[in-house]
C-alpha cells in the first residue's frame, strides 16, 4: 500500500465516530413505522443468512487481501505492543457500519474502533433501536503477525439484551450464527456444546487479572482442577472451539460487547453457561466485569469456585446464572 493511501486510510480513523452518527440519524431514527415494535419483530426483519453474506463479503474484500500481506505502515499499537488495530480492522468496521445499517433501516451500528476513539458510542446499547456491534478483526495480534487464531463478531443488540450474534473465521471460510431463542447454527447444522467433562479434563482459556491475586490463567493452573489452560488470542476462536466441541472454558476480565456479546450467545443457544464471576447475568452494556463461559452448569461452578476461593469473595447459588437451551 502506498504511503499516500495508508495516510488516507489512517485519517479515516478520526471519522469512524461521525460516520456512525451519520447512518444512526438518517437510517436509525426517522422511521416512524418501527415505534413500538417487539424484539421479536426486529428479529423477523433480519436475515440471518443476509447478515452472514454481508459478514462473509466484507471480511473477502478488506480482511483476506490484507492477511500476510501488511505493511509496517499498515499497523498501529493502541495502548501497547500486544494491542494492535490495522488497516483491516479500520476499513472491515467502516464497511460493516455502514452495509448493515444501510440493509436494515431503522437500526445503529458502531464497532470497537469507533467506540475505542469515542466510548460514549456504548450508551447506544441502552436504546430502543437495535444496535449492531463489530469487532472487525478479533484477534488482530494473530492477523498482525501472519498467524492464523482471527474472526469477525457481529452482535445484535436492542435495550440491553443480545437478540443474534455471528462469528465468522474467514480463513476457514466458517460462519457460527445465533438467534436468542432459536439456537446455535453452523448452515443447517445444529451446534451443541461438549458433553460435560470433569474438571479435571477440561481445556480452556483465561485472559487477564484478578486484582492483586494475579492472572486468572495462574490462578486456575495453581488450583490444579482444570487439565489445560491455553489462550488462542481470539475470544472468537475460543467461542467456536466451545461450540464445536473441542474446548469447555472461557474467563476473561473485560466484558466489551464486541469481544462478548455474540459468543455468550451463542454458547447459551448451545447449551452453555455463561454470565459474570459473581454470577450475575451476562449484559453487554457492562464492560468492566469478569466474564465466564463453560460448557456446564458444574464446570461453570467449578470455574467459579477456584476463581472465588483465590479472591476470598463468598458467592450465593440464587445468584448463578440461567442456563439457556
Amino acid at each position: 500500500m502506498a504511503s499516500s493511501q495508508r495516510q488516507a486510510v489512517w485519517a479515516r480513523v478520526a471519522m469512524l465516530e461521525p460516520v456512525t452518527r451519520q447512518n444512526l440519524l438518517v437510517r436509525g431514527w426517522s422511521s416512524e413505522a418501527s415505534r413500538g415494535r417487539t424484539w421479536s419483530g426486529w428479529m423477523a426483519m433480519i436475515d440471518v443468512e443476509g447478515v452472514s453474506a454481508i459478514i462473509r463479503d466484507v471480511a473477502a474484500q478488506e480482511i483476506l487481501p490484507r492477511y500476510l500481506a501488511l505493511g509496517t505502515g499498515d499497523v498501529r499499537e493502541k495502548q501497547d505492543a500486544n494491542d494492535l488495530v490495522t488497516v483491516a480492522d479500520i476499513e472491515a468496521e467502516r464497511s460493516l457500519t455502514r452495509r448493515l445499517s444501510n440493509t436494515y433501516p431503522g437500526t445503529m451500528a458502531f464497532g470497537e474502533e469507533g467506540a475505542t476513539t469515542d466510548p460514549s458510542l456504548l450508551r447506544l446499547l441502552d436504546a430502543d433501536r437495535p444496535v449492531w456491534v463489530i469487532d472487525p478483526v478479533d484477534g488482530t495480534f494473530n492477523f498482525a503477525h501472519g498467524r492464523p487464531g482471527f474472526a469477525v463478531i457481529v452482535a445484535y443488540v436492542r435495550n440491553g439484551v443480545t437478540l443474534a450474534g455471528w462469528i465468522h473465521d474467514p480463513l476457514r471460510q466458517l460462519t457460527i450464527t445465533a438467534v436468542r431463542g432459536r439456537g446455535a447454527w453452523h448452515g443447517a447444522s445444529r451446534l451443541t456444546v461438549a458433553a460435560a467433562p470433569s474438571s479435571l479434563d477440561a481445556i480452556g482459556a483465561a485472559y487477564g487479572n484478578l486484582r492483586a491475586h494475579g492472572t486468572l490463567a495462574d490462578i486456575l493452573n495453581r488450583s490444579g482442577r482444570f487439565a489445560t489452560v491455553s489462550n488462542l488470542l481470539s475470544g472468537a476462536i475460543e467461542y467456536i472451539g466451545l461450540v464445536e466441541e473441542q474446548r469447555h472454558f472461557l474467563v476473561a476480565d473485560r466484558s466489551f460487547p464486541w469481544d462478548h456479546a455474540a459468543g455468550v450467545l451463542i454458547v447459551q443457544e448451545a447449551g452453555g453457561t455463561a454470565g459474570f464471576l459473581d454470577g450475575a447475568d451476562y449484559d453487554p452494556r457492562i464492560v468492566d466485569r469478569h466474564v465466564m463461559v463453560a460448557t456446564s452448569r458444574q464446570l461453570w461452578n467449578d470455574l467459579q469456585s477456584a476463581i472465588g476461593t483465590d479472591d476470598g469473595v463468598s458467592r450465593s447459588s440464587a445468584s448463578r446464572p440461567k442456563l439457556r437451551t
